[in-house]
C-alpha cells in the first residue's frame, strides 16, 4: 500500500513539476482504503451508524487545475452493514432503502470551493446533494446531510429522524490541493470509532 501511495505522489509531482506538466490523474475509490458510512439518530438522541461494504468509484483530477475534479461513486445498497441485524433489515425495507426496487445508489459530483456539488440517486430519486470536504491529518473526508423526505424515504419519520449524515472517508490519501494551505488540518482529532472487518475505521469525527 505504501508503494502505491508513493507511486501516485510521484505521478502527481505536486511539489516538483510545473502544473502544466501534470497528467490527468484518476484515483480509485474502493473499500480497501475508503469508508462510506452513515449516521442517524433514533428519537433524535440515540445514534445508529453503519457503512456500505460494496462500492466503487473514482476521483479525476485535471492537469490544468488540481482544484478541479469529478467524483463518481456507485454503491450496492444491500451491502449495508449495521451492528444490529434487525435494524439493518428495517433500513432495507421498501419505505426505506428498498434494494429490491433500486439495488444501487450513485453520487456524481464536482469540486467547488470547500467541497463537492453534485447529485445523489437513491430510492428511485435523483436530487442535488452537496458535501463539504475536510482535510484531516492523513485522511480526506466528505460529509453531507441527507433529508430523507426529499428522496421519499418516509418510513418511521419520528423514530428514525429526518436527517441522515453521510460520510466518505479516504484513508492515507494522496495530497489533494487545499484552497487554504494554512488550514490543512481542520478536523478535530477526536473521533468516534467503528469496527469494520476487524480494523478500526474512524467515522464522524467529533465536532461534526
Amino acid at each position: 500500500m505504501r508503494c502505491r501511495w508513493l507511486g501516485l505522489m510521484a505521478i502527481l509531482g505536486i511539489m516538483s513539476f510545473p502544473l502544466a506538466a501534470l497528467p490527468e490523474v484518476t484515483y480509485s475509490l474502493n473499500p480497501s482504503d475508503t469508508v462510506l458510512g452513515f449516521r442517524a439518530f433514533i428519537l433524535s438522541i440515540f445514534p445508529i451508524q453503519g457503512d456500505f461494504r460494496s462500492f466503487s468509484g473514482e476521483i479525476v483530477l485535471h492537469r490544468a487545475n488540481l482544484a478541479s475534479c469529478e467524483v463518481t461513486v456507485r454503491v450496492a445498497v444491500r451491502s449495508l452493514w449495521v451492528h444490529d441485524a434487525a435494524i439493518r433489515e428495517s433500513i432495507l425495507a421498501p419505505r426505506f432503502l428498498d434494494p429490491k426496487a433500486d439495488p444501487f445508489m450513485r453520487y456524481d459530483g464536482h469540486c467547488v470551493q470547500g467541497g463537492l456539488a453534485g447529485t445523489l440517486t437513491l430510492h428511485g430519486q435523483t436530487h442535488p446533494f452537496d458535501m463539504r470536504v475536510i482535510w484531516a491529518a492523513h485522511d480526506i473526508v466528505a460529509r453531507g446531510a441527507l433529508s430523507r423526505a426529499k428522496w421519499a424515504i418516509v418510513a418511521e419519520p419520528f423514530l428514525a429522524g429526518p436527517i441522515v449524515d453521510i460520510e466518505i472517508r479516504i484513508h492515507n490519501a494522496v495530497p489533494f490541493p487545499h484552497p487554504n494551505p494554512s488550514g490543512i488540518n481542520n478536523e478535530t482529532h477526536g473521533a468516534r470509532s467503528l469496527r469494520t472487518s476487524g480494523t478500526q475505521q474512524r467515522l464522524f469525527g467529533q465536532g461534526h
